[in-house]
């Protein structure tokens, strides 16, 4: 997978230090985390919407669960180690796919409303949110709208043994977190 924005970059810089020192290594590159949504619980809750500059671009979803089972599976079988894994859930969401979604779960409408970079940036800077963080997870959006957190792939099955959790289950097991 491509470094996608500067938290990818730093990513890839960190790799390249790594293959530059010698040292044995197995990467673990997981697209982005499921348990990200969280950051728009509140907005569901409280308002039934959330904003972010990400109308079209679709996220492969890993849940931290299936990532921590998969780090596991390495660390216990010296075969697996010393390669690069590129890791995914098993489907990829738009934005308003998810609040689709949460409109069913939640048996109620869930708005996704796109906004521009700007916006959104302002949004979280308003929202008292530092700005190094606003940055991450405005490139979250970014990347997402440009593409790049899509692939869906299979590794993460097969390091697993079984199919990975879903957005849809991650999102039914955490309902809660999303109501008023």
């Amino acid at each position: 997978m491509t470094p996608c924005c500067w938290w990818g970059r730093i990513h890839a810089e960190i790799e390249d230090h790594l293959a530059a020192s010698g040292l044995s290594r197995t990467l673990l590159h997981p697209v982005s985390y499921v348990n990200n949504l969280f950051y728009a619980a509140s907005s569901v809750a409280a308002e039934k919407r959330w904003s972010g500059a990400a109308p079209t671009g679709r996220v492969a979803y890993i849940d931290i669960r299936d990532l921590s089972q998969a780090v596991a599976r390495v660390l216990r079988d010296p075969a697996l180690r010393g390669r690069t894994y590129d890791l995914s859930g098993p489907d990829a969401y738009t934005f308003p796919e998810i609040a689709e979604l949460l409109s069913r779960i939640l048996g109620h409408e869930v708005n996704y409303v796109p906004v521009s970079p700007d916006e959104r940036r302002s949004a979280l800077l308003g929202a008292g949110i530092p700005e190094w963080f606003a940055g991450f997870l405005l490139s979250l959006d970014t990347s997402a709208e440009a593409g790049e957190l899509s692939t869906v792939t299979t590794t993460l099955k097969e390091l697993l043994g079984h199919e990975p959790l879903t957005v849809e289950e991650f999102l039914v097991e955490n309902a809660a977190r999303f109501r008023n």
